[in-house]
C-alpha cells in the first residue's frame, strides 16, 4: 500500500475484511494462503456465481464538464484534462507516468477496449517511457499514448531513440512545468523546494537529436492544443509524436490532487 493508490491514505481500509490478491498468495483477513496463483484465484471468483446484490451506482466523471475557457488562455489542467480525454480512441494504450499525469489521468473516462497501464506501487519516475515502447512493440496495430512529466522523462529518454530505431509511432505527451511538481504536493511542510526544480531542455528537438523523424510541437494555449491534437491523430498514422505542454504555473494539477494536498495539511 502506498499514498498514491490509497488517496495519500485515506480509504481507511479495514484489513479484516480485506481479501488482498497477490500474485503467488492470497490474504483472507488474517490469514494468509500461500502457492495460490492470482490467476487461479480471480477466474475461481468468476465462476463460483458471485453477483452484486445492489445496482451498480452510476458514477459522475469530473472531464465531462464543459470548461468554459478561451482558446488564448494559458494552459491549466482543469481546462485540458477534458481536452486529453477526448482525444483518446477507443483500443487505445495509454500509460500515465507517476506524477500529476498519474493521479489527473485516473479520472479520465476511457472508451470501449482501452487498455490503461500506470504503476502507482512501486512509484518508479521514469517507468512509463519504455513501458510506452514495450507497448508499441507488443502491439503495433494499436494506438499507445504517453503522459509524462518533464522530470520524469529525463530519467529514460533514451527510450525515444528506440522507439525510433524501431519504427514506433506513439503520441507522447510531456507536461513541462520545470519541477517535480508531485513531490512539491506530497511536501506540505517545506517551502521553496530547489531540491524539485529540474533543467529545462528542448524536448521538441530530442527525436531530431535522435536522428529520426517525428512530429513535434510545443504548446503553451488551449487553443495551441487542440491544433497540436487535431494534428497528432493525422500525423500518428506515420510517424511518432511529441507534444510538450508548457504550463507556466509550476503548481497547477488536477483537482484530485489539490484535494489530497488539503487532506495532507490537516493530518
Amino acid at each position: 500500500m502506498a499514498d498514491t493508490n490509497t488517496a495519500s491514505f485515506t480509504s481507511e481500509l479495514n484489513p479484516h475484511k480485506t481479501i488482498e490478491i497477490q500474485p503467488d498468495f492470497v490474504k483472507i483477513g488474517e490469514a494468509e494462503y500461500r502457492l495460490i496463483k492470482a490467476d487461479d484465484m480471480l477466474e475461481g471468483l468468476m465462476n463460483i456465481g458471485l453477483k452484486q446484490a445492489d445496482s451498480i451506482p452510476k458514477y459522475s466523471f469530473p472531464y465531462d464538464e464543459k470548461v468554459e475557457i478561451g482558446e488564448e488562455e494559458s494552459l491549466v489542467a482543469e481546462a485540458y484534462y477534458p481536452l486529453l480525454q477526448q482525444f483518446i480512441k477507443e483500443e487505445d494504450i495509454v500509460l500515465a507516468e507517476t506524477g500529476t499525469f498519474f493521479y489527473g489521468m485516473s479520472q479520465a473516462k476511457l472508451k470501449q477496449g482501452v487498455s490503461y497501464i500506470a504503476q502507482g506501487g512501486w512509484q518508479s519516475i521514469g517507468y512509463a517511457l519504455p513501458a510506452t515502447f514495450g507497448a508499441c512493440i507488443a502491439a503495433p496495430e494499436r494506438r499507445v499514448l504517453l503522459f509524462t512529466g518533464d522530470g520524469s522523462l529525463q530519467l529514460t529518454v533514451q527510450e525515444i531513440s528506440s522507439m525510433l530505431r524501431h519504427g514506433c509511432k506513439p503520441i507522447i505527451f510531456i507536461l513541462n512545468n520545470g519541477d517535480y511538481t508531485i513531490e512539491k504536493y506530497l511536501n506540505t511542510k517545506t517551502d521553496h523546494q530547489a531540491y524539485n526544480e529540474i533543467p529545462n531542455w528542448s524536448y521538441t528537438d530530442l527525436p531530431a537529436a535522435f536522428g529520426g523523424e517525428a512530429y513535434s510541437e510545443a504548446v503553451e494555449t488551449i487553443g495551441q492544443l487542440q491544433g497540436a491534437l487535431k494534428k497528432a491523430g493525422e500525423e500518428a498514422v506515420d510517424k511518432l509524436c511529441l507534444i510538450e505542454m508548457i504550463v507556466k504555473e509550476d503548481m497547477d494539477a488536477p483537482d484530485y490532487m489539490k484535494r489530497l494536498r488539503e487532506q495532507k495539511k490537516d493530518e
